[in-house]
């Protein structure tokens, strides 16, 4: 049976900032997850009058049964004579209760269409609405959950760095497949996307705001276990270009002077050479730090992507730190600068990917912001370097810069609007970066090499699945 869904926002007749940005991020994410988008209507903007609502409204309910409506509805409310309206694209400021639609009303043309399961989120911004209604419209009424983005008396909080609604945000995270916590055994229920947005709204609002304001989010529904949205057309699931991730390393390094080192002190020296001696020495020296390193990050994975306590495990010892968690493990590791006995080395890795949609997920990007600069693929098997370098000079895509070593066992494209650097080795693949606040740019940067040969058979050669051949 078919699934549908509204979308629904306007911005300016009232004031809502970003509701349009999030209508459209939010179509987006459900056409991503398998609804056909023939079946997605998206009213924002101009789009969004009183009269184009309910005519869409009306043609659902003439539908023939069908088994799923997914409703996004994001604008400005307001009370007026004791009754909730939602503003339109041409609510009249002098006169809006004529103008605009009555929520009682529009939950009423809503219990008209035929669907067997209804999901809706709604996201009032602005002065907000009476939520009565809308709760009623749920008790004991299996097969419907409704999502609010906020209590009575509260306020939907936008972010403008992020240029979205906040708890919107968190729901097309959610949505779209980037939030690997929203999910109870690989599904979207009511219960564990609630359990998600009441975990990651606090602080998100903490970081957008000097004193996080309330906001509570709300869920009604009967039956909690119910599947909200089944995500079986996302690239995390089908895009066979994630796969390779799998075989990644995220890498950041970085140099600093013994003499920084927290157990330095005044009676030490600083190593005149390297050797097993000075490279111990400096294990020690830094050992405090690398504690410190791996209890953050523990602390961090723990409270941002809601792992239990026996799901994580860390150690910390001889220069090395391990935090192994289901989905990746992070290690740490200092040691002596060989041709610079003066400096210390750290090297971070994020390695063993075995969920590649955590790496891309949010929480993920805020742990680990701005400490790696590179991603790098190991070859599953031999690669013949030179003759993909041949293959790709006889027709190099306008998009590329092509530079190759004289003896071919070095090959470095760049990409035209991408400040990554992608490096072909006879062993491995390294796209070079900076250090910047999360390490999706690298992952966008390889998706985009490989997206640039996916039209070239001859050049599908990278050995980057142990199946690749």
């Amino acid at each position: 049976m078919e699934r549908f869904a509204l979308v629904i926002a306007q911005e300016h007749s009232l004031p809502a900032p970003f509701a349009e940005v999030d209508a459209q991020a939010f179509a987006r994410a459900v056409i991503a997850a398998g609804l056909p988008d023939r079946n997605v209507c998206t009213l924002i903007g101009s789009g969004a009058t009183r009269t184009a609502i309910t005519s869409r409204l009306r043609k659902l309910s003439k539908l023939p049964p069908f088994e799923t409506l997914i409703v996004f509805c994001s604008t400005a409310g307001f009370t007026e004579h004791g009754a909730a309206f939602l503003a339109c694209h041409d609510t009249q400021d002098d006169d809006r209760s004529e103008t605009s639609l009555a929520l009682q009303d529009w939950l009423q043309a809503l219990e008209k269409i035929p669907c067997r399961r209804l999901v809706l989120f709604l996201d009032v911004r602005g002065e907000g609405v009476p939520l009565q209604p809308v709760e009623a419209f749920f008790t004991g009424r299996p097969g419907r959950v409704g999502f609010l983005s906020h209590r009575e008396q509260e306020q939907s909080h936008v972010s403008g760095s992020l240029k979205s609604g906040i708890w919107a945000r968190h729901v097309i995270e959610a949505v779209s497949g980037q939030a690997p916590r929203a999910l109870e055994q690989g599904t979207l229920t009511a219960r564990s996307l609630q359990a998600y947005l009441q975990r990651e709204l606090p602080g998100s609002l903490r970081g957008a705001f000097r004193e996080a304001p309330p906001q509570t989010p709300l869920c009604f529904t009967v039956d909690p276990t119910m599947s909200v949205l089944q995500l079986d057309g996302l690239a995390s699931a089908a895009d066979p270009r994630l796969q390779p991730l799998q075989r990644g390393t995220l890498r950041g390094e970085t140099i600093v002077k013994v003499k920084s080192l927290l157990g330095f002190r005044k009676y030490h020296r600083v190593p005149e050479r390297a050797n097993a001696s000075t490279r111990k020495f400096v294990t020690e020296l830094a050992h405090e730090e690398l504690q410190q390193d791996v209890e953050t990050i523990y602390t961090s994975i723990r409270e941002s992507l809601g792992y239990k306590r026996r799901e994580v495990d860390s150690s910390a010892e001889r220069g090395l730190g391990v935090v192994r968690t289901p989905d990746f493990e992070y290690v740490v590791a200092v040691e002596l600068v060989d041709d610079d006995p003066t400096s210390v080395i750290w090297r971070r890795e994020i390695m063993g990917i075995r969920n590649p949609q955590v790496v891309l997920s949010r929480p993920f990007q805020k742990i680990f912001s701005g400490l790696f600069d590179t991603l790098v693929f190991e070859f599953a098997a031999p690669f013949n370097l030179e003759s993909w370098i041949d293959l790709v000079e006889e027709a190099v895509p306008p998009e590329v810069r092509l530079r190759t070593s004289s003896d071919g066992s070095c090959c470095e494209v760049q990409l035209r609007g991408k400040t990554t650097l992608v490096r072909l080795f006879r062993d491995r693949i390294e796209i070079q970066g900076e250090k910047s606040p999360g390490s999706n740019g690298l992952i966008e940067a390889f998706l985009s090499f490989q997206d640039l040969f996916a039209q070239r058979r001859e050049l599908q050669s990278l050995p980057l699945l142990p199946e690749s051949i």
